[in-house]
């Protein structure tokens, strides 16, 4: 089975303040803030629910500094609420578990 890559139509950079580590030994978690309009709203919720069959499968997001791929994988589903200065905008919240070994963008 090919494990699905990010899509090419949303961010590659999370915002600026948008990658924190939340920790353990074995793996990093990470939480990854994107500002998005409504076409990439949807684009996310399909890789989601069908690709990420829901979620549960892990995908590859390539690391920005490096240009490594990154196995991640949705802790839960995002939270996706409207931008109050923007009416076709979307501020998006992702939990992000990330491989063991593998160094994600960490600005």
């Amino acid at each position: 089975m090919t494990v699905p890559v990010w899509p090419s139509s949303l961010p590659l950079y999370p915002l600026a303040d948008g990658c924190h580590v939340k920790s353990d030994s074995s793996q990093e978690k990470k939480e990854a803030f994107f500002d998005l309009n409504t076409f990439e709203v949807a684009t996310l919720i399909k890789f989601i629910d069908g690709d990420l069959q829901d979620g549960n499968e892990p995908f590859i997001f390539e690391d920005p500094t490096t240009g490594a791929a990154v196995s991640c994988k949705f802790m839960d589903q995002p939270s996706i609420v409207p931008k109050s200065d923007d009416p076709r905008g979307w501020k998006v919240s992702c939990d992000l578990e990330v491989g063991t070994g593998v160094k994600a963008y960490d600005p």
